[in-house]
């Protein structure tokens, strides 16, 4: 089985201006979620991703989908360094930290976390990183579109967004 590091990505915009952005180890995955609808935008998988390449992949996603007010993380070193903080100023977002050793304080992404982990990274023994990021496309298409939440009104985020 391939040792990877995943990032998942999901952010949307949203009434509350803020995207989430937690990490669970399996061998380090890190997860983003918005609050509105749920809807992830984004999986990007490498065997490391440090904060140029996470700050890099935030402003793709800023150019499609509006700049948020806060952005909330763990108090991983990508989130710490001095390049993110100087990111965060230069543009203008808020960062909201969520204290040490407590994951409940960003529970949508933690819980996004668990269902990827379920789905896709237990579920699975990846050859390479394109087999991961293959299966990982096909698992985001369908948590969008065809998996109905209960928090959304069994609705998938897609519909929800609508």
């Amino acid at each position: 089985m391939l040792d990877l590091r995943v990032e998942e990505t999901t952010l949307t915009t949203n009434q509350l201006g803020m995207w989430s952005i937690g990490s669970v180890e399996i061998k380090k995955k890190k997860g983003y979620t918005g609050y509105a609808n749920r809807e992830c935008l984004c999986i990007t998988i490498d065997f490391n991703l440090p904060s140029r390449k996470v700050t890099a992949l935030l402003d793709r996603l800023i150019e499609c989908y509006g700049k948020p007010k806060r952005i909330r993380t763990d108090n991983g070193p990508e989130f710490t360094s001095k390049w993110f903080q100087l990111w965060l100023k230069q543009k203008g977002i808020a960062w909201s930290p969520i204290q040490k050793g407590s994951p409940q304080q960003n529970a949508i992404v933690e819980r996004f976390n668990r269902t990827y982990r379920e789905d896709v990274l237990d579920a699975n023994l990846f050859a390479s990183l394109n087999h991961a990021r293959e299966l990982t496309a096909k698992w985001r298409w369908e948590y969008n579109h065809e998996r109905e939440h209960q928090s959304l009104n069994y609705r998938t985020p897609i519909a929800y967004a609508a």
